[in-house]
């Protein structure tokens, strides 16, 4: 099954603008991340890609800051275990700046957040704990428990929203993962409760809490495995 998956790193952390102090060395520090990253996504990858398709995907937003100053900020989006991700950056000065960022905030997070975060799990056989209900209990509502008790949650409540098209609903939830802000999405369904216990189940699976470590299997004929871009 098809599952999109967005974060956010918005925050200026990080000696933001420095690399356009010395164009060239700005230029070599956002090849350098940039390629560490699409080693990273390549290693992770559980098939084969499109031939002559991107392995990091970048799109990029633009506002005017001060009335006079053009800033950008870019988001990259590829495929890491078959699952669709697009991470955002902060605002900067130029592209190569915003795309620097960007690449820098996925692999601080992938590798850093995440690596540290399983550590601590095995270090302390402190994993994902079952929820205590599930019989009668909604996906949505197994969600919420499920992250009230999660460490990378950091004990906030997942926040609901929902759009209708076609006579069907899509249910989008977002929560915070070790204090990084995620969007996740689900297919379209009849009705709201279905849309969003279909979408909680996909953010159960992603985060491998007990009893739904095979609810989803990547799709390798998903659109975002085959087509020529990642949906966004």
């Amino acid at each position: 099954q098809e599952r999109q998956h967005q974060h956010k790193q918005s925050k200026n952390a990080g000696p933001a603008g420095v690399a356009d102090h010395n164009d060239a060395d700005g230029q070599g520090a956002a090849k350098g991340v940039i390629s560490m990253l699409q080693e990273f996504v390549q290693c992770s990858r559980q098939f084969q890609a499109p031939q002559h398709r991107a392995i990091l995907q970048w799109s990029y937003d633009n506002r005017i800051a001060d009335f006079t100053t053009l800033e950008f900020r870019s988001t990259v989006a590829f495929l890491l275990d078959g699952v669709p991700h697009h991470v955002a950056g902060a605002w900067h000065p130029s592209k190569k700046s915003a795309q620097r960022d960007a690449a820098e905030r996925a692999l601080a997070f992938f590798v850093g957040k995440w690596g540290e975060q399983l550590l601590l799990q095995l270090e302390q056989e402190a994993g994902p704990k079952p929820p205590s209900e599930t019989e009668s209990a909604s996906e949505a509502h197994i969600l919420e428990e499920f992250c009230s008790g999660y460490h990378a949650c950091g004990g906030k409540a997942p926040q609901w929203s929902a759009t209708w098209e076609g006579g069907e609903c899509s249910a989008v939830v977002e929560l915070s993962l070790l204090g990084v802000p995620h969007k996740f999405a689900g297919a379209a369904k009849p009705s709201e409760e279905a849309a969003a216990d279909d979408t909680a189940r996909r953010v159960l699976w992603y985060l491998q809490c007990p009893g739904y470590e095979n609810a989803f299997s990547p799709d390798p004929r998903a659109p975002a495995a085959v087509g020529k871009e990642i949906p966004a």
